[in-house]
């Protein structure tokens, strides 16, 4: 293989493990919500127990005081754990990114300054609102439907208990059914989009600072049924590497770029060398190369054999959300491949 089709491939592989990482952080992420919203119901349960079947909608407001603070402190820690994650995140980037492009060719990258790139990267809008900004935002969005929640219950005769569970969902359809359930769709997007911004912004800060080893870099697209119109039109598709990204040999602009040009982006992008520029592999060709051991990491022991079989598709199974990385083990993998 060549140099680039070297960086083609790793770069697939790299973003395979970053969405199994992600994928961990969201497990921890929502069973941290999950605990500290137990709290949070018993705070509500109490307010409401406490109050008058008549009550004014004032008096509803001053009872819920210490249940919607609760509420702002569990996205406050939220934020400060996801912002922290971010960090150690970007900062594992740096050493794979600088490693990878060490391999292909002969001359030493220039290194980021690490802690300069992780506060810029944090302080730069995603989608028009840095993740503190977000946070807030999703905050504020939760402690209005417990408000509504509330005042209609009063209004149209619920009890306590009716309250909560309309907010909670019921155990029996796994708490799905609950207005909180949208809260944790909307935190999970928010955690992947936010690891997915640490990286793409730390990639291309690094791109951008070795020009003359970095010529270009092409966008690579997970090809499956959730791929958005966006993504499908760039994938494959060349950019200069410098922070213009302007488009080669195309009309399709780089936007935020890949795994931030839209909320759950799962995009990613390839440096290339000097040297002979490939056709930019998909998720299915560069599986196709890989190990029975690896298929079977992205797609899992069963699905991985009806695939070597050809039994089944590759569309759909490249996001595995069940595929676990600490950061520790993607750490480690980048360790081993040195």
């Amino acid at each position: 293989m060549t140099p680039n089709e070297k960086l083609l491939d790793a770069s697939i592989d790299h973003q395979i493990d970053l969405q199994h990482y992600a994928n961990s952080v969201v497990r921890e992420e929502m069973g941290q919500l999950n605990d500290e919203d137990a709290a949070l119901f018993a705070l509500l349960l109490a307010a409401l127990l406490s109050l008058p079947t008549n009550a004014t909608p004032a008096q509803v407001d001053a009872a819920l005081a210490p249940a919607l603070l609760a509420n702002e402190r569990v996205y406050g820690d939220a934020a400060r754990d996801l912002a922290a994650r971010m960090e150690a995140l970007a900062q594992e980037e740096v050493e794979y990114q600088l490693a990878l492009t060490e391999r292909a060719q002969d001359q030493r990258p220039t290194p980021l300054d690490t802690a300069r790139t992780v506060a810029d990267m944090l302080a730069v809008p995603i989608i028009g609102l840095t993740i503190a900004e977000t946070m807030r935002g999703l905050a504020a969005k939760r402690a209005e439907a417990i408000r509504r929640a509330a005042q209609a219950g009063f209004v149209n005769g619920q009890t306590a208990d009716e309250i909560v569970r309309s907010l909670r969902g019921t155990k029996s359809a796994g708490f799905t059914d609950g207005l909180f359930n949208t809260s944790r769709h909307h935190l999970e997007t928010t955690i992947r989009t936010a690891l997915s911004h640490a990286v793409s912004y730390t990639v291309a800060a690094f791109r951008a600072l070795n020009p003359t080893i970095i010529r270009a870099v092409v966008w690579l697209s997970v090809l499956d049924t959730h791929t958005s119109t966006w993504c499908i039109a760039r994938a494959g598709k060349r950019y200069t590497a410098d922070e213009a990204h302007r488009p080669i040999g195309h009309a399709y602009d780089w936007g935020a770029g890949p795994g931030r040009y839209h909320y759950n982006c799962r995009s990613t992008s390839a440096p290339l060398v000097a040297g002979e520029i490939p056709n930019a592999n998909t998720y299915a060709d560069w599986l196709s190369r890989q190990s029975a051991a690896r298929q079977d990491e992205v797609l899992g022991p069963t699905r991985g054999a009806m695939y070597r079989r050809g039994q089944v598709s590759v569309e759909g199974f490249l996001n595995n959300r069940g595929r676990l990385l600490t950061l520790d083990q993607l750490r480690a993998r980048r360790l081993g491949a040195s």
